[in-house]
């Protein structure tokens, strides 16, 4: 692991610890966490990293070593921390900020109020809050004057392992070496409340439990929405596609019409983005895209070069084209989930996905610029459509809808086609508790 630093910014109603990593001469990288997160959790993006950066990493007040302050918290305290922060470790010129969650939020709202400031960003998941509407003002005050009388406790876990695989049931991409590292920082001795709302000494999450109470003010999404049209920078937002960020926000990819936006990708994982967005190198290479600029479709690839350094469809394609150059009769497959719809009849509706992404002009583009590398698909001429898919989505009943997407392919070079005896779609395993979203895809060879 990189070893981080750190270091203390004294603001006059509160102490901010900051994680800093890199050299300092580097160019600088704001890294900031979400809600009931800390600082440390960035250390497996940090390994990844392909360049050296000067990595500026706060705790926001109230998580982690930053100072506690034992009374309720309210969001705009943190975009006055953030300024002060950006003022201290770079005083001049533009700024690179990356965020997770509330720090994504952030990001984008800073980026909003402050262009000027702002070169790049990346969130996330950092979508905003759930709208809000006036007649949830009572029982949100009710809830919140209740919270003063009887203030909110962390849960408290026995030992520093069963908070480990606290994590790890949470994250099912979470190995155990990182889950021990992450409760390391993650969490602290001290008091808590057990299930049944026994008070009890042990370990529980480092964070200050008023995070936890009910704000009194209701979140606007339209104040939001103003904040964020005035972003002038390029802005990349990333979901998982297990967290319930797409599933909120799948319809029309409204977040995305928003605002200006260069693009918007999906990982696979939950909620815990920066953990698996360091298994993906930080290049994205497995991301589902749909990218808009000005509110109209734009090439994925080419803003994906942009922003995070990988036209990897076109990168595939030159490798292929290479790769049979070199040795024409080479039984080469290329296959996987690719997140592309090809063509039209690879989904039950193209009315319900032309604002969507598996089926933009520059996903498409990019998987033909493989095919025509030389690779052919191996399972169409022996599972030929309309209605044949290997994915259904888990939501609104997607499967016995028969409403789903092929979207997971086997593409060969013509000496491996030229063996291929037959190939199916296993539906049959999409079925039952437990299964996965796609289904197999099997090809026999002569």
């Amino acid at each position: 692991m990189r070893p981080s630093r750190s270091e203390y910014l004294d603001l006059p109603s509160v102490r901010l610890h900051i994680r800093r990593w890199g050299d300092a001469a580097a160019p600088t990288l704001f890294l900031l966490h979400g809600w009931m997160d800390v600082s440390a959790s960035f250390q497996f993006v940090v390994d990844e990293l392909q360049r050296d950066w000067n990595i500026v990493a706060p705790d926001w007040r109230g998580f982690g070593p930053s100072q506690w302050l034992n009374r309720p918290y309210f969001f705009a305290e943190h975009l006055g921390d953030m300024q002060a922060i950006i003022d201290r470790y770079a005083p001049a010129g533009k700024v690179r900020l990356a965020g997770h969650s509330m720090g994504g939020i952030l990001s984008c709202l800073y980026a909003g109020i402050r262009p000027e400031r702002v070169e790049k960003v990346i969130s996330l998941e950092g979508f905003g809050i759930a709208p809000t509407t006036p007649d949830m003002a009572p029982e949100r005050y009710r809830n919140w004057l209740g919270e003063l009388q009887d203030p909110p406790r962390m849960h408290v876990y026995p030992e520093r392992a069963a908070f480990a695989r606290r994590l790890m049931k949470t994250d099912p991409y979470l190995t155990t070496e990182r889950a021990d590292f992450l409760s390391r920082h993650l969490a602290r001795i001290g008091d808590g409340s057990s299930k049944s709302g026994e008070r009890r000494h042990g370990i529980i999450w480092n964070g200050d439990p008023w995070h936890k109470a009910t704000s009194p003010y209701l979140f606007r999404l339209e104040e939001s929405m103003a904040i964020w049209k005035q972003i002038t920078c390029p802005v990349l937002w990333v979901a998982g596609r297990q967290s319930w960020i797409v599933r909120d926000y799948a319809t029309g990819c409204e977040a995305a019409g928003m605002f200006d936006i260069d693009c918007f990708g999906a990982l696979q994982c939950a909620h815990v983005v920066p953990r698996r967005f360091a298994a993906t190198r930080t290049d994205l290479t497995n991301a589902r895209a749909l990218c808009l600029a000005h509110h109209s479709h734009v090439d994925k690839f080419h803003l994906m070069r942009q922003l995070v350094g990988g036209p990897e469809l076109d990168r595939l394609a030159a490798a292929g084209r290479a790769w049979l150059a070199e040795d024409p009769q080479a039984q080469i497959v290329i296959m996987g989930d690719w997140n592309v719809a090809p063509s039209d009849e690879d989904v039950w509706s193209m009315e319900f996905y032309a604002d969507k992404s598996h089926v933009s002009p520059g996903e498409r583009a990019g998987f033909r610029g493989v095919v025509d590398a030389g690779y052919a698909d191996l399972v169409r001429p022996h599972a030929p459509g309309p209605g044949v898919y290997t994915y259904w989505d888990y939501q609104q009943l997607r499967f016995p809808k028969k409403q789903g997407m092929r979207i997971d392919f086997a593409l060969g070079s013509p000496a491996l086609a030229a063996r291929v005896a037959g190939a199916a779609i296993d539906r049959e395993e999409r079925k039952g508790k437990g299964a996965s979203d796609h289904a197999p895809v099997v090809i026999e060879l002569s």
